[in-house]
């Protein structure tokens, strides 16, 4: 499964899965590389991802990725550049609270928007769901004893978590 490549609709497809697709739809590369797992900000295909595993998306068009194997919230915006929103790729021991790249992540997963700009993704070792603030402030939220496998937002801003 090709597990590094975003495309307009949808993270980590399968390009065998894809062999034949409806004729009504299509598939543009638009970040990231087909098997090649790595941690670089850039634009369009030389941006690396390493397992993808949630997306969302800003009412500019910008789209939010947890990164979940670099330990890191990534944006890509409309033109396909991407950057880190927080976190990063040095293995994370700890979560700890911070600013953009000083804060600590441990495999984030999902990703949900709320109305005032707040990201929130979920952290499975630490059990926490976490948010990172339009500046880039990264702070727990919410912390949980159980497992959870999706977390998404409605077009009010609020968050769920499944």
């Amino acid at each position: 499964m090709n597990r590094f490549l975003l495309t307009l609709l949808a993270v980590s497809l399968s390009r065998a899965a894809l062999a034949d697709p409806p004729a009504a739809y299509s598939f543009v590369d638009f970040a990231g590389a087909p098997s090649a797992a790595d941690y670089k900000d850039g634009r369009g295909t030389a941006a690396r991802f390493w397992n993808p595993t949630g997306i969302a998306r800003r009412p500019d068009g910008t789209l939010v990725v947890a990164d979940t194997n670099n330990h890191a919230i990534r944006e890509i915006s409309p033109d396909g550049h991407v950057t880190t929103l927080a976190g990063g790729a040095s293995p994370q021991t700890l979560a700890r609270d911070g600013r953009g790249v000083h804060a600590r992540l441990q495999f984030p997963t999902g990703a949900a928007i709320d109305d005032k700009g707040n990201v929130y993704f979920y952290e499975p070792p630490t059990r926490r769901v976490r948010r990172v603030r339009p500046d880039g402030t990264v702070e727990t939220h919410l912390a949980f004893y159980g497992f959870f496998t999706s977390i998404s937002s409605d077009s009010r801003g609020r968050i769920y978590v499944l």
